[in-house]
């Protein structure tokens, strides 16, 4: 069998949730990460996707997103957001709560619909006004 190099455009949502899972996986077993995903989505685990289990014990619950974003559920949980940036490829794990309240000082995402309404927001891409708030996070 001769491997040919799948198109992510061309997947269906769940397809490319897998896609971006190994991907984030893969990139963080550099860090020294091994991941595990949580197969069972119940409501108890319904705010994250996979469990970062670090060489030193550190353990971090992560929500994997297609974007950058931010959402209610996820507050006080102490929940990590993983994300591939559309634009350049990059990959980001940030502590949700910390960098939410770093975009809640600088825009206006509390007085938007999505946030008041809807209980989220997100951004397609890394702001460039912003790109300094996740620099830390960039993997």
């Amino acid at each position: 069998m001769k491997l040919k190099r799948i198109d992510f455009n061309g997947l269906n949502t769940r397809q490319r949730e897998n896609y971006n899972y190994h991907k984030v996986a893969a990139h963080l077993a550099d860090y020294g990460f091994n991941c595990v995903r949580i197969a069972d989505d119940d409501e108890r685990r319904k705010t994250i996707d996979f469990i970062a289990d670090h060489i030193d014990g550190t353990v971090l619950k992560v929500q994997l997103l297609s974007e950058l974003g931010f959402a209610k559920k996820y507050m006080k949980k102490q929940i990590w957001i993983a994300f591939i940036d559309r634009d350049d490829g990059s990959f980001y794990l940030y502590p949700h709560d910390e960098v939410l309240a770093a975009f809640m000082e600088r825009d206006v995402i509390a007085d938007t619909k999505s946030w008041v309404a809807d209980k989220w927001y997100t951004y397609p891409s890394v702001p460039k006004k912003h790109a300094d708030l996740l620099a830390p996070y960039k993997i």
